[in-house]
């Protein structure tokens, strides 16, 4: 394949990544180096043995994906089919033979209800009835297949909603795959209907479930193994358009091994990385970390490092190499639900228009990158807590997962220059048992200048205001948020405490009893130097602003570079009615990158 690197050439620029080198290597479509794949198989048995370890413990109920994904794991890497058939009883003998269904634990004392458990359960059996049947026993073999067929009205009855990305896809692919492997061709023409009504949805929408670190982890893993193991030529075009579209968009947000912009679901508040990382290292475009604890579920990033693998190819992967990029995007057709990227070298600053995406959203975010090494993240984070890192709620029965309070946000973006706003309802939170509130915006610790109100930031911490100017600068990647409104009870403070060693915290207080709690701020990020960036910042901390309110109406507004941001919100849904800036991604393309249309792939 042209523009293949070698393995020791490849390992030199990851080492010089490591060492703090600013220029990220050549991205490009390559065999997978063995290596990677060496070191991700190393990983996956790891998984697959804690999981068998795990599930020997008196009492152990583990989640039933769990199993499915290692019994993969002990076909494709460990070539022990008895170990699979181990891990797969558990599995089998779980379904429920009247419905098809499974629960999402084993079965035992405790209860997890969530209907998502036909999904995450069967979806390595397509791909182990397709790829690996001649492996198993064939009492085994038959069972399974039995089953599998068993499943598919399970997986017909649920009907997640196309804009449900993760679960979408994997119902359908699944329902291909199962269908493909039991003969089964009403299930295959199923599974294929709702592929080509995501793709429409896609390209003329956009995905709700956009930028997720964890979540395209998921989608990958979906698509990968349709693209695998379907066997009619135009299934396996339809999954190599989508595998193009979802990677133009995961390179078009790639800053220097990191996916930057505006996360729909984020379950790490600081930094912002996830499982995503997994595909991101086997291309080459980030160190393979080999310390990493990997779920079974990645044993789809393994398979897709074989021969008959995806390729990411040299023109997609060319989009992360940009260094000025203006990326927009929707999803959804409402005012607001829009998403901009703005990258300037090492800088990346990002927007949603409007709305709530979901408990773990960001929906504002800056990065600075130095290198390929993990780095915060400034976002902002409410919390009913003093809790920098977000408190876990229950979802369903059983479920415990990080989440924040809805912002309820509001933007307006052009290029590097963000009008902000937020309109929190403290009081909505108070089942949740908090006896406070506040939100936090972090900063990178390690950043070589940081102020606020042009005072220092040496260690102590520092007494802001609801119009203070954050300013930071790391080598020539700035950043400057000045607040035109922050509703406090008590002091708000950038300090150091708070159990995160990399990151700093501007805290906003806020009263837990209020009903409306307003912030709204003008932000700026791009290149500066410690000689320009005094007046780089001097414009943010001058440019004109207007914020005014009615009995139904927030408005805000600024010019900046002598253009002009806007955004009109109604106070009684607290909704984005109107955007000037941030619309822009609303009337072209649903992605674009410095105005050239990405959904081609979508058209095929």
């Amino acid at each position: 394949m042209s523009g293949m690197m070698s393995s020791r050439s490849r390992r030199a620029l990851i080492l010089a990544a490591l060492a703090g080198a600013f220029a990220a290597p050549a991205l490009t479509a390559v065999a997978f180096e063995p290596s990677a794949r060496d070191a991700l198989a190393r990983q996956l048995s790891t998984a697959g043995a804690q999981t068998q370890r795990s599930a020997e413990r008196p009492g152990a109920q583990l989640s039933l994906r769990t199993f499915s994904n290692a019994a993969l794991i002990a076909l494709a890497i460990e070539k022990d089919p008895a170990k699979a058939a181990r891990l797969l009883e558990p599995v089998l003998a779980a379904q429920d033979p009247a419905t098809g269904q499974f629960p999402w634990l084993q079965p035992g004392a405790r209860r997890v209800d969530d209907t998502n458990a036909i999904e995450f359960t069967t979806q390595a059996w397509g791909p182990l009835l397709l790829g690996f049947a001649d492996q198993l026993p064939a009492d085994l073999r038959e069972r399974l297949s039995r089953q599998a067929k068993a499943a598919l009205p399970a997986l017909a009855g649920h009907n997640p909603p196309v804009s449900y990305t993760n679960i979408y896809l994997m119902n359908a692919v699944n329902t291909l795959l199962i269908g493909q492997a039991v003969g089964d061709d009403a299930a295959v023409r199923r599974g294929r209907a709702k592929l080509e009504a995501w793709r429409e949805t896609a390209r003329t929408i956009g995905v709700r479930e956009f930028g997720s670190p964890v979540y395209y982890a998921t989608d990958l893993n979906s698509l990968v193994a349709g693209y695998l193991y379907v066997t009619e030529p135009r299934d396996k075009d339809m999954f190599r358009g989508m595998l193009d579209f979802f990677w133009s968009d995961i390179a078009a947000h790639t800053l220097q091994g990191k996916l930057v912009g505006p996360h729909s679901r984020d379950e790490d508040f600081v930094f912002g990385e996830g499982p995503l990382n997994i595909y991101l290292g086997a291309e080459g475009w980030r160190p393979v970390d080999e310390q990493a604890r990997l779920n079974p579920e990645m044993i789809f990033a393994f398979l897709n490092m074989g021969t008959q693998g995806y390729r990411v190819s040299p023109d997609i992967a060319a989009l992360a190499q940009r260094r000025a990029r203006n990326v927009l995007a929707r999803w959804g057709t409402e005012a607001g639900q829009t998403r901009n990227l703005f990258i300037e070298g090492g800088v990346a600053i990002g927007s949603v228009g409007g709305g709530n995406l979901s408990s773990t959203d960001k929906v504002f975010t800056i990065d600075l990158r130095r290198d390929m090494r993990r780095s915060v993240t400034m976002s902002f984070l409410p919390t009913v807590s003093d809790n920098p890192l977000g408190e876990r709620m229950r979802v369903g029965f059983g479920h415990n997962k990080v989440w924040h309070p809805p912002l309820n946000g509001g933007m307006a973006q052009r290029n590097g220059w963000v009008l902000g706003s937020f309109d929190l309802n403290p009081s909505r939170e108070r089942e949740r048992g908090g006896a406070a509130f506040s939100t936090s915006l972090f900063v990178p610790r390690d950043a070589e200048s940081i102020s606020l109100d042009g005072q220092r930031f040496t260690g102590q911490d520092l007494q802001g205001s609801g119009r203070s100017v954050l300013a930071v600068r790391d080598g020539d990647r700035c950043a400057a948020i000045r607040f035109i409104r922050a509703d406090a009870r008590g002091q708000i403070v950038l300090t150091g405490e708070g159990g995160l060693p990399e990151a700093l915290r501007l805290v906003i207080p806020q009263d837990p009893q209020s009903q409306r709690s307003q912030i709204a701020f003008l932000a700026r990020a791009g290149r500066c130097d410690a000689g320009t960036q005094a007046e780089w910042v001097r414009q943010v901390a001058t440019a004109p602003v207007q914020e005014s309110t009615d009995r139904d109406t927030w408005s805000l507004s600024a010019t900046v570079e002598g253009s002009a941001l806007s955004l009109r919100r109604s106070l009684r849904s607290r909704r984005v009615t109107q955007l000037q800036g941030g619309d822009s991604a609303a009337n072209g393309p649903s992605l674009s990158i410095n105005g050239e249309d990405l959904t081609g792939p979508l058209r095929r």
